[in-house]
């Protein structure tokens, strides 16, 4: 079982009470739809009520098995993939008045992304007074800072559905408030790419349904790691394991005719 803190976005988020938030959820899990077999099975209680012309919204037993079974495939493997610092990564980024959220995303070939980490948070009062872009770039910077464990030292993308980010480099004076914010990032390697909001359903579902309060001012972020992140990141700090662990996970790139570097001496 992955560290909680990992899931709490999908684990907790809430049973939709309308045709809005049915499909906002369906966004965010038709998203790993590929992963999940049977996928359009396990859902058709949920697609059948956005084909229901009948006003009254009703949530059945049924709704509610397929509700509780998506979210239990979209918290375990294979939707969910245990970090591993050699792959590619993504951070998906979105923001609502309502919530921030951001998805640490993993891949062997940059083809294929799977999900490491969920994150969403409340908006604060004073947060729903932001600027739409503003709170864009909030959502960035707190992700980062969330997925930081995961991200120093290495190059990554984020993925948003707004330039903000972009525009923050150029634009000229920075509000205080962005030129805060903007300090933090300079400690991580990474580039923006901007991706239309219908391409991102999956983190804008988590942005309106956030699972944890509010951030406090003074509150110290704890990320929680289990036992096999900590086994996996020792693992990957030994230069003989990691060398092992590379060979075993892209055997191609370590024939015996391409590269006799790896060896390994037992006493």
């Amino acid at each position: 079982m992955p560290g909680t803190c990992k899931i709490n976005a999908v684990v907790n988020f809430p049973t939709p009470t309308s045709i809005t938030e049915v499909r906002s959820f369906l966004g965010l899990t038709g998203f790993f739809r590929k992963f999940v077999q049977n996928y359009a099975l396990i859902a058709k209680p949920l697609t059948s009520l956005l084909r229901n012309q009948i006003r009254e919204f009703k949530w059945t037993e049924e709704c509610e098995i397929a509700f509780n079974l998506l979210k239990k495939h979209l918290s375990e493997e294979p939707v969910l993939a245990l970090y591993r610092p050699t792959s590619f990564h993504e951070v998906h980024t979105d923001a609502s008045m309502i919530g921030l959220a951001g998805i640490l995303m993993q891949s062997e070939d940059q083809l294929t992304w799977r999900a490491v980490f969920y994150y969403s948070r409340q908006c604060s009062d004073a947060e729903q007074k932001y600027h739409s872009n503003e709170l864009e770039v909030l959502a960035i910077v707190e992700s980062l800072e969330r997925f930081r464990f995961y991200l120093l030292g290495k190059r990554f993308r984020v993925i948003t559905d707004c330039n903000a980010i972009s525009s923050t480099k150029t634009t000229t004076p920075l509000n205080h408030r962005v030129a805060r914010w903007w300090l933090k990032l300079q400690e991580y390697d990474f580039e923006v790419t901007h991706r239309s909001g219908s391409r991102m359903h999956h983190v804008d579902a988590l942005s309106r349904k956030p699972a944890e309060p509010s951030a406090h001012p003074n509150l110290i972020m704890v990320v929680e790691i289990n036992e096999n992140d900590w086994l996996a990141s020792m693992q990957h700090q030994d230069p003989v394991l990691k060398g092992i662990i590379d060979v075993s996970y892209f055997p191609e790139k370590h024939s015996p005719l391409k590269n006799r570097s790896l060896k390994l001496t037992i006493n």
